[in-house]
């Protein structure tokens, strides 16, 4: 048997107890533990892992030509959708028809002391931290009435300490608010809380360990809300610690770790499935396991991993088109991540050099190009039916599209990135 020509270390993980860098820490190799458990390196037993068919990989002008898109005058449409978002600086939810039409405030009495805020999913709440009382999250509806004190973020172990909140992140469905702090021992890293809206649970420590900043977003909940993906700090055997994918179950902690591979950059963007049984994420060169024969290596690919309730993930590589590149790294921007569409059968996705956003098959071949933006998106995705996508510019407009690239509208400036809710 050829042996693999990529490292993958087995590894125990057990939740990490903060002490400096010391709160990253190992089982011994003897300890029996029951999470992801990795596969030796030169094992005779493969991993599940499906590798793609030889495929030809078409170019950008075989499949489709770049979109030109222009702004098309509307008329306000009052069955439109909705669409609602925080405003850039200000804890004020706004409303906004994708017919067009002017900004509707949504929240009447803001509140005198916020420094951050979300929408929730059905439209109704919103939950904020303040400027001066940054360790405390509140409750208000959404035109800031009846506010009220969820929770102050007591830290996990250490007694009456309060730590800075730094983001909120609502679970689909609203039933769960992720709480992410400061964290009390390691400055460039993050804590992870879980907390029920509705009060019927205290607040609960819920990550493997810190949780990287850099990642974005900090965590990605399945639609179903029993997952959540974050990256966790956490070291191999000895190793220093690195920023790994863990994918962890609500309920009970369980979690997988997503396989490491070289080339795969921590950080990049995770995207759930629709029906939250798989999450897509880029890396950015094919891992040497799959270099064998005819399959390149300098080439890109999408890996769609699967969390299950036992110890591993299965793991399907999807090669993606390097468009006429002599080097396929790098083509397609992992930051921006794949974003999956409502019915599973596609994906939105962002060329690197060219800005371009474009729509990938299941398969990684190109359907088509949408349309070219003078930069990256601080956030982007689709309307919940599919006819739309959206995307928030680096100046802060939020700008729809057809999924052809036609029919172009600005609908909004000052947008706050991470606020979006369609109604």
């Amino acid at each position: 048997m050829k042996p693999f020509r990529f490292l993958i270390c087995l590894i125990l993980l057990v939740a990490c107890a903060p002490i400096g860098i010391d709160q990253v820490r190992m089982l011994p190799p003897t300890e029996t533990h029951h999470v992801a458990q990795l596969p030796p390196a030169w094992t005779d037993t493969p991993m599940a892992v499906e590798i793609p068919e030889k495929t030809s990989t078409p170019t950008a002008s075989a499949e489709a030509a770049t979109a030109t898109s222009t702004m098309a005058p509307v008329t306000p449409d009052p069955n439109a959708a909705q669409i609602l978002f925080m405003q850039t600086g200000e804890c004020t939810a706004m409303s906004i028809s994708t017919s067009g039409g002017s900004v509707t405030p949504l929240t009447l009495t803001p509140p005198a002391d916020c420094a951050s805020s979300k929408i929730s999913p059905n439209g109704e709440q919103i939950a904020y931290f303040g400027e001066s009382q940054n360790t405390t999250i509140f409750l208000a509806n959404v035109d800031g009435s009846e506010a009220t004190t969820l929770v102050q973020i007591e830290h996990f172990e250490v007694e009456d300490l309060l730590m800075p909140a730094l983001d909120l992140i609502w679970s689909p469905k609203g039933r769960w608010l992720a709480v992410v702090s400061e964290s009390a021992y390691l400055t460039r890293y993050a804590d992870l809380y879980l907390i029920e809206p509705d009060g019927s649970r205290e607040l609960q420590y819920v990550a493997q360990g810190p949780i990287d900043p850099f990642s974005s977003p900090w965590v990605s909940w399945s639609p179903d809300e029993k997952w959540l993906t974050y990256y966790c700090l956490i070291s191999y055997m000895g190793s220093e610690p690195d920023s790994i994918p863990i994918v962890q179950r609500v309920t009970d902690s369980h979690y997988n770790v997503i396989q490491h591979f070289d080339g795969f950059f921590p950080g990049n963007h995770f995207e759930w499935s629709p029906d939250s049984k798989s999450l897509a994420i880029i890396f950015e060169m094919v891992p040497f396991s799959l270099s064998e024969g005819e399959i390149p290596q300098d080439q890109q690919g999408m890996t769609i991993a699967t969390p299950s309730t036992g110890e591993e993930t299965k793991h399907k590589f999807v090669l993606l088109p390097t468009l006429g590149a002599t080097n396929g790294w790098g083509v397609w921007d992992g930051r921006f991540g794949i974003h999956w569409a409502p019915d599973g059968n596609s994906f939105l996705a962002l060329q690197r050099q060219s800005q371009t956003l474009s729509i990938l098959n299941a398969d990684g071949t190109l359907r088509n190009t949408v349309l070219s933006i003078p930069a990256v998106p601080l956030e982007a995705g689709w309307s919940p039916d599919g006819e739309w996508i959206y995307y928030i510019t680096a100046s802060g407009s939020l700008e729809i599209v057809r999924p052809d690239g036609t029919d172009l509208r600005t609908l909004a400036n000052g947008v706050a990135a991470g606020s979006i809710v369609w109604k």
